[in-house]
């Protein structure tokens, strides 16, 4: 048993009978006065062991956290057995996350869909891409957000597939429900052109076109729209001053493109034919005419 004497009065007294105030020791006549304001703690004495209360007199005893044990203490509480009831409840817990995991499985499905499609979008395979997402999205049908950015990308898909009349209802959905994203609105726009184009109504095509060049006077694809549009009205009206505009814009957009921009180049040549012959064809159609470009009979 380790003795110990207060820092205030020189009392002798058992270090279990002493109070430890932030290292000082007090007896407990001294603690209430000298301890004042400090943090203040009944002291171990850590030749006594804390389980079975065993003297190991003057020798200091191991620790196990802030208490002292002795050997046979020590190796018992090393090695106390788990309780049943703790067994069973680690085994109900595990039986809750793998049922857990069983009924959520299809959102973890639907997670791994979602990036093998962000994959595939970044090296170009869109078609890939909205395979993938609609997959996601059968997989959790109640999920609003993922069916409005499945449509989404089909209506950019049908786009791209000159079928932009199929894109337009899909995006005014969108719209609709998240108007505040100005890029859909801008995708919306340029979808309504190209549907207007599609079904031949050229004085809606002009309108919007000249709504997206407002919107986008920077974008040399927006102009060339504009040129393209009154390049319609010429081929079915004939009249001089429709080609005379197309020209203009045309010209105009060609300053703001970025030099040999293959895809303003195949753009502008499409346009060019259409003025130069008066005939009005399909993207797809152009291409199969003419897959390596097309330019004017005497500059060829």
């Amino acid at each position: 048993m380790k003795r110990v004497l207060c820092a205030a009065c020189g009392t002798e007294g058992t270090a279990s009978d002493m109070f430890d105030a932030e290292g000082q020791a007090l007896c407990q006549r001294c603690v209430e006065e000298a301890g004042r304001g400090k943090r203040v703690e009944r002291m171990i004495d850590s030749t006594i062991c804390a389980r079975c209360g065993r003297d190991e007199g003057s020798r200091d005893l191991p620790r196990l956290g802030r208490l002292p044990f002795c050997e046979d203490c020590t190796r018992a509480v090393r090695n106390v057995p788990y309780p049943n009831w703790l067994r069973y409840a680690f085994l109900g817990l595990l039986m809750v996350a793998a049922l857990a995991f069983v009924r959520n499985q299809r959102f973890f499905s639907a997670y791994a869909q979602l990036v093998r499609a962000g994959r595939d979008l970044k090296t170009g395979r869109f078609d890939q891409a909205v395979s993938k997402m609609e997959s996601a999205a059968r997989m959790i049908p109640e999920s609003a957000d993922m069916a409005a950015e499945v449509n989404f990308l089909k209506a950019i898909q049908f786009v791209q597939q000159d079928r932009s009349a199929d894109a337009v209802p899909l995006l005014r959905a969108y719209v609709a429900a998240y108007p505040g994203d100005a890029n859909a609105k801008k995708v919306l726009l340029q979808a309504e052109i190209g549907a207007a184009f599609e079904s031949a109504d050229y004085e809606a095509f002009l309108e919007k076109s000249l709504v997206l060049a407002g919107q986008e006077p920077n974008d040399p694809r927006a102009s060339a729209g504009v040129a393209s549009a009154y390049a319609c009205k010429y081929a079915v009206k004939g009249e001089e001053e429709f080609a005379r505009q197309a020209r203009e814009r045309l010209e105009a957009a060609r300053k703001l493109a970025p030099p040999a921009d293959p895809d303003f180049e195949e753009y502008s040549q499409r346009i060019e034919y259409r003025l130069a012959t008066r005939e009005i064809i399909s993207r797809t159609e152009y291409h199969r005419r003419f897959p390596n470009g097309w330019r004017p009979e005497g500059s060829r």
